[in-house]
């Protein structure tokens, strides 16, 4: 039976550990006379424990026999006590010792329920200690110096290091648990959770979730807001470490938002976002996108074969240099994207500031699953006589401004899966409306539209998380400054 310790934990205070003292015992076969003690007769045993050697207590809770629940069974010859016991400096004592229960006998050959004496007694005093690793130092602190001859002048040191690795949150709880004592998200992980489940460094990352055919806002992904905003001239890294397994998707119509740099105005003005998007799968050639919203210039970067792998972590980094003119146009505005620690992508003729007193405010990764539905599956009414053929075009009868969409897949011959071609989903389907398969010659009705994009659930993870203004020690092949893997 296990014995559980409660007690107040403070910050700082050790956990506790499972202990187990395993007992063992040699079965009777005399009586106090002399004669012998038939094993028929033994009904189980009691085993009793005590700190102190003086006032024991039985601990035993093997059913033995109907009316006596604290005996071990009549052919046990062990006995396993288990605790959870605080890691503490000073050590343990235990005492235990055993009694046998038997069938004893009148003299008319009857039988009554009786105990031995007490076997001898074992005691067993040990220390805990803690196979965790070390906290890491405090309160590290310097100074600078030299020799003589030369004058030391300390300059300020300005700016963030955010190191999100998402192994000191409780599991199962919100990622964006602001905590002064490690670095999480501000905000809007609402289906963001810490796991231990898939990690790529530490004991824990972070999973995220959302339900097919829903936006996600507030949801899925997080947002971290910075400190203190940042200005024409500074920069800003970001890596981020990504699972996606090979039972979910990044099929987002018609691109899915990534990790993304908010912009603002002195007032409070939205100026646009720096998006790294991220391109549908097998849609395009180009695993990615980028643009600074309101200057609207979209740039395609990386090769198709950085397109995200399933079933493996792999590091996505990003850098900026804010500026209201690009760096090709004689300013310093720069933007560049690696993978696995490659550069994939070097933009110098987009802005990333729309005007010189702008401010960029706070980093968004993800966030939601676009705003708009592009992914529809559709109920019809009845299974058509004529199947539709994944990837036939099909029109729709009545809708506004009638378009051509593209069925991806047929769940069954009743569940039309498509694609809407036309920005922002409009227009689309409305219940009644008949639909032609262009190929097949397939019709059906829509009675139904049964969810939207993402057209799964999707549940992916992510992991250590660095967001800093702080140039990094490494670089990559070319030299530029990088957090790395």
């Amino acid at each position: 039976m296990r014995k559980f310790l409660f007690l107040l934990v403070f910050p700082g205070m050790l956990q506790a550990a499972e202990v187990f003292t395993d007992l063992t015992w040699a079965t009777p076969t005399f009586k106090t006379d002399g004669t012998s003690l038939l094993a028929s007769d033994i009904l189980g045993y009691r085993v009793f424990e005590s700190t102190d050697n003086l006032s024991y207590t039985q601990i035993t809770d093997i059913p033995g026999s109907v009316t006596h629940t604290e005996i071990v069974g009549g052919a046990a010859t062990s006995y396993t006590a288990s605790y959870d016991l605080p890691i503490v400096e000073t050590p343990y004592t235990y005492y235990y010792k055993v009694v046998v229960v038997a069938n004893c006998y009148n003299q008319d050959g009857t039988t009554y329920e009786c105990e031995s004496t007490d076997s001898n007694v074992v005691q067993k005093s040990f220390l805990l200690e803690s196979t965790a690793q070390p906290t890491a130092p405090g309160s590290v602190d310097g100074s600078m110096r030299c020799g003589p001859g030369c004058v030391v002048t300390e300059q300020p040191i300005t700016g963030f290091n955010f190191n999100i690795d998402f192994n000191s949150g409780t599991l199962g709880t919100r990622v964006d648990d602001v905590n002064p004592i490690y670095d999480t998200f501000t905000s809007d992980a609402g289906g963001s959770f810490y796991t231990a489940d898939v990690v790529a460094e530490g004991t824990q990352a972070a999973e995220l979730n959302i339900a097919k055919g829903t936006e996600g806002s507030g949801s899925w992904g997080g947002i971290l807001q910075f400190p203190d905003p940042l200005v024409q001239g500074d920069e800003l890294w970001i890596r981020v470490k990504t699972y996606w397994p090979s039972t979910t998707t990044y099929l987002a119509e018609s691109r899915l938002k990534f990790l993304r740099i908010r912009t603002e105005s002195p007032t409070g003005i939205n100026r646009g976002y720096n998006d790294w998007y991220i391109n549908p799968e097998d849609r395009h050639p180009t695993p990615f996108q980028w643009i600074k919203e309101i200057n609207d210039s979209w740039r395609y970067f990386g090769a198709t074969t950085d397109k995200i792998a399933y079933d493996t972590w792999e590091t996505y980094e990003l850098y900026l240099k804010f500026d209201s003119v690009p760096s090709a146009s004689g300013g310093t505005a720069l933007v560049r994207m690696w993978k696995n620690g490659v550069l994939i992508g070097e933009i110098t003729d987009v802005p990333t500031l729309q005007d010189a007193a702008d401010l960029a405010k706070s980093f968004y990764l993800f966030t939601y699953w676009n705003h708009d539905a592009f992914q529809k599956l559709y109920e019809l009414t009845a299974v058509p006589s004529t199947p539709f053929i994944p990837g036939e075009v099909v029109t729709g009868s009545i809708s506004s401004n009638p378009v051509t969409l593209n069925v991806m897949d047929l769940t069954n011959n009743a569940d039309l899966f498509v694609i809407n071609n036309a920005r922002n989903g409009i227009p689309d389907y409305v219940v009644g409306e008949t639909v032609t398969g262009s190929t097949s010659g397939a019709i059906g009705v829509i009675s139904a539209i049964k969810w939207a994009s993402p057209y799964k659930d999707v549940r992916m993870y992510v992991d250590d998380i660095i967001v800093t203004t702080q140039t990094p020690a490494s670089v990559d092949a070319a030299g530029n400054p990088i957090i790395g893997l």
